[in-house]
């Protein structure tokens, strides 16, 4: 983890912990049953090392209990441009029914797939032939929208206003690079750099929601917390991992929704399979205390 932020090799290594937990278990048991102490001490170890860092990306404290002020249902799914099972998407969707709805890697095929979501009235959809097209859906009005391209990137952010009793919510919906290579692991920092600015200057709650192609281990992930003034939802919850969905022994999660300090999660989960490498998640936030 100390350097995770020199290479992206080691960060990519910084979002498997449980994997690395439970793979080193055996080992330190092998080693204790062999009596080969000095081995046996150091997989423990690293048992105990890889244990902390799960800890460090699971928070738990969460008020479900919270049931008072303005409410969101918002989930977000990357439903993986090639694939073509639309229909586990259309019965997800369709289940779930969550008040806003952000879509990323949208096609022109997956565009019309959303149209048959007529229980949202209000899109906006920026579709592309690469795997970083992306559409936000919404049961209600937006006070405002525009689409961005953070830390002067290629990859499309949705930014939106919904008005929620007499609030303005800000959503981003967003979807960085792959941190894979040093030429997009820099560019994926820099656009997590540039979403925490942008999360900081807007005036009122935020959430900020996507595949954002980091873990909760990541160091980066922690500077978009910190410099973003948000939390992620999942305090409380649980592992939660979505991805890769077809390899779930490396499952981890990528796909975020992190809200603005003071708000409340009442509910956090990960849905079925949509035919994509990712599973969607979903969330339901409260804020207790409306300004």
């Amino acid at each position: 983890m100390l350097l995770a932020r020199l290479h992206w090799f080691c960060e990519a290594l910084t979002s498997f912990p449980l994997q690395l937990t439970l793979g080193t278990i055996p080992f330190a048991i092998g080693f204790m049953i062999a009596r080969m102490k000095w081995w046996a001490v150091a997989a423990g170890a690293l048992v105990a090392i890889n244990g902390l860092i799960l800890l460090s990306g699971m928070p738990i404290n969460r008020q479900s209990d919270v049931r008072d002020g303005p409410k969101l249902r918002i989930a977000s799914a990357n439903v993986r441009t090639d694939n073509r099972d639309h229909a586990s998407f259309l019965k997800w969707a369709e289940a779930a029914r969550p008040d806003v709805l952000a879509v990323l890697e949208v096609d022109a095929r997956w565009a019309n797939v959303l149209d048959e979501l007529d229980f949202y009235p209000y899109q906006i959809v920026d579709s592309r032939n690469d795997n970083f097209g992306i559409a936000l859906l919404s049961t209600q009005p937006f006070e405002m929208s525009r689409i961005l391209f953070l830390a002067d990137s290629d990859v499309p952010t949705i930014v939106a206003r919904i008005r929620l009793e007499d609030e303005t919510w800000t959503i981003i919906a967003t979807h960085p690079l792959p941190p894979v290579g040093n030429d997009h692991w820099g560019a994926r920092n820099r656009h997590l750099a540039a979403l925490a600015a942008l999360s900081k200057q807007q005036d009122g709650r935020v959430i900020i929601c996507g595949d954002l192609n980091t873990s909760p281990w990541s160091p980066f992930f922690g500077d978009l917390l910190r410099d973003g003034r948000v939390k992620d939802s999942r305090a409380g919850f649980g592992y939660l991992g979505t991805w890769p969905d077809h390899q779930r022994l490396l499952w981890t999660p990528i796909d975020h929704i992190l809200v603005s300090h003071g708000m409340v999660t009442t509910s956090r989960t990960v849905g079925p399979p949509i035919g994509s490498d990712h599973r969607p998640v979903s969330a339901t936030i409260i804020d207790p205390s409306p300004k």
